[in-house]
C-alpha cells in the first residue's frame, strides 16, 4: 500500500487530502475539499472518509464510509456505487487508490446521475447546502483528531514535493563577480588622490632605476 500511497500523494491535487494509517496501511482518511457542485450545492464543504482496503487491493475494490454528513452518502456506512465492493465485476483495478478516490469525488458531485444504490440518500439541494455550511464544525466537533492527522500529513508531502534551492550557486558578497569585465569598472570610481599618490611612487621609482 505504500506504493499507492507514494502514487497518490506524488501528483498535486485540488479536492483530496491524504492520510495512510501508519500501523494500518490499508486504512486511508482523506479530506474531500473545494468541490462545489452544478448547483453550489457542496460550496464550503468538507467531507471526511474512511477508506479500507482488501488483502487484494487492487484486484478487490476497498471499502468507504463517509464520517460527514453531506446529502448524497449516508454516513458511517457501507455504500454501493459501481466501482465499490459490492460491484466487483464492475470495479476496475487499474484505477488504484486514487483513482479510486477521484471517483468518490465524481459521485458526490455528480449525485443526479447515480442509478440508485445501498446507503445513499435523496436529500434537496438546500439540504446539501445546509450540510456543507455545517460540515467544517461536524469535523471540528466529531472528527478532530483525523483532521489534525490528515493536515499534518499534507503539510509533510506537499513540502517534500517542493524543489530544495540549491544555495552553491548563489553569489558570494566576498568574491569578485567574473562575469564583469575588469575594463568595464570607471575609473572614476578609484579616488583621485589614490592616483595621483600611485603615479608620483611610479615617478620617483623609475627615476631612481629602481
Amino acid at each position: 500500500m505504500m506504493a499507492q500511497y507514494n502514487a497518490a500523494i506524488k501528483e498535486e491535487d485540488d479536492f483530496i487530502k491524504y492520510y495512510m494509517v501508519e500501523d494500518k496501511v490499508r486504512v486511508w482518511y482523506v479530506l474531500l475539499h473545494g468541490v462545489t457542485g452544478d448547483k453550489d450545492e457542496f460550496v464550503g464543504g468538507e467531507y471526511l472518509v474512511r477508506i479500507e482496503f482488501p488483502d487484494k487491493f487492487p484486484i478487490e475494490p476497498p471499502w468507504f464510509f463517509f464520517m460527514t454528513p453531506n446529502g448524497v452518502y449516508n454516513p458511517e456506512t457501507k455504500v454501493c456505487i459501481n466501482i465499490g465492493g459490492y460491484h466487483k465485476d464492475q470495479y476496475r483495478a487499474a484505477l488504484g487508490a486514487r483513482g479510486f478516490i477521484k471517483q468518490l469525488v465524481s459521485g458526490l458531485i455528480g449525485w443526479e446521475t447515480l442509478d440508485g444504490g445501498i446507503n445513499l440518500i435523496d436529500t434537496t439541494v438546500k439540504q446539501k447546502q445546509t450540510l456543507a455550511n455545517d460540515s467544517v464544525l461536524y469535523n471540528a466537533l466529531n472528527n478532530a483528531a483525523w483532521l489534525c492527522k490528515i493536515n499534518d500529513a499534507y503539510k509533510s508531502y506537499t513540502a517534500a514535493r517542493k524543489p530544495v534551492a540549491n544555495n552553491n550557486n548563489s553569489p558570494d558578497a566576498s568574491t569578485p563577480d567574473a562575469s564583469i569585465p575588469v575594463a568595464s569598472i570607471p575609473v572614476a570610481s578609484i579616488p583621485v588622490a589614490e592616483l595621483e599618490s600611485k603615479t608620483v611612487a611610479a615617478e620617483s621609482a623609475a627615476a631612481n632605476g629602481v
